[in-house]
């Protein structure tokens, strides 16, 4: 897992007390994943897109059945929304690991100010090479990060090795599918900054042969063709883009336009049947 961009210079993310997350910080706040939801109110104010990214975190929290006992992998934690918000409303314990050091001291000055450092910790780790002992966690979460993994063979085995027998794994993200093209993967590697898209089909033969027994599947791939694609562009400049280019007036324009640009095509390639959003849980 090599996200090394996270540590780039982020005037935006700096400005909004949330350094390393940029313009998703703005939008989203500590919920660095897409308000994967069908409801209308919430895409057509951005004021509530956090909020929908919030239930998108209880939506996998409720298919993956956490308890307060529970010891939670989150793997690629961003600045550590999802973790806080599973520690706060689940009463579980939770361990978050990243690779961008930016992203991290976000995470733990967040999280000591939110008064939740006693079930909520960080390492710098990498997905491939977790530095903890064979089955020592309850369930592995991974939310929108996946696709940034360079070996995902060796990050599912180690996922498989640090879960108790019967823990659950529990993940959210992007797929291509098996009509996606050499192009348009290369266009998607641009967007998104990241080399190692794989297929739905990809990820569940990977599950499988690591030996992990694949329970809920979930697609959200429909909001990407509907309310997503009718209120993303109007609500993105109504609501933000001014905010932006004012924050950042040498990059902001550039950084707005490519943003939206990616996301417009993500919602066409969501049209075109050419990626699917994913939430899905399996058990070791």
């Amino acid at each position: 897992m090599h996200i090394t961009h996270y540590d780039w210079e982020d005037i935006i993310g700096r400005q909004i007390g949330l350094e390393g997350t940029s313009i998703v910080g703005l939008m989203l706040g500590d919920q660095l994943h897409p308000p994967m939801v069908e409801a209308k109110e919430i895409w057509k104010s951005g004021k509530r897109w956090k909020e929908g990214a919030e239930m998108c975190v209880h939506r996998l929290a409720a298919m993956m059945q956490i308890h307060a006992n529970d010891l939670i992998l989150d793997v690629g934690c961003g600045i550590g929304g999802p973790a806080r918000l599973l520690a706060s409303e689940y009463g579980c314990r939770i361990v978050g690991i990243n690779t961008s050091k930016k992203q991290l001291k976000t995470a733990i000055r967040v999280t000591k100010e939110k008064n939740l450092e006693d079930r909520v910790k960080y390492v710098g780790a990498n997905a491939e090479t977790l530095p903890f002992p064979v089955g020592c966690f309850d369930k592995v979460w991974t939310m929108n990060m996946f696709y940034h993994i360079r070996d995902k063979g060796l990050a599912v085995n180690e996922f498989y090795r640090v879960l108790k027998p019967n823990g659950v794994l529990a993940f959210d993200d992007w797929t291509i599918t098996d009509t996606t093209t050499k192009k348009e993967i290369a266009l998607l590697k641009h967007d998104w900054l990241n080399q190692n898209w794989i297929t739905e089909n990809e990820l569940m033969l990977l599950l499988k042969n690591n030996h992990f027994s694949i329970e809920n599947v979930s697609d959200y791939s429909h909001v990407g063709k509907t309310v997503m694609k009718k209120y993303f562009g109007k609500v993105f400049n109504r609501d933000f883009r001014k905010r932006i280019e004012k924050i950042d007036p040498q990059w902001g324009e550039m950084i707005a336009d490519h943003f939206e640009g990616a996301i417009k095509r993500t919602i066409e390639y969501y049209k075109e049947a050419k990626m699917k959003y994913i939430q899905l849980t399996a058990t070791k």
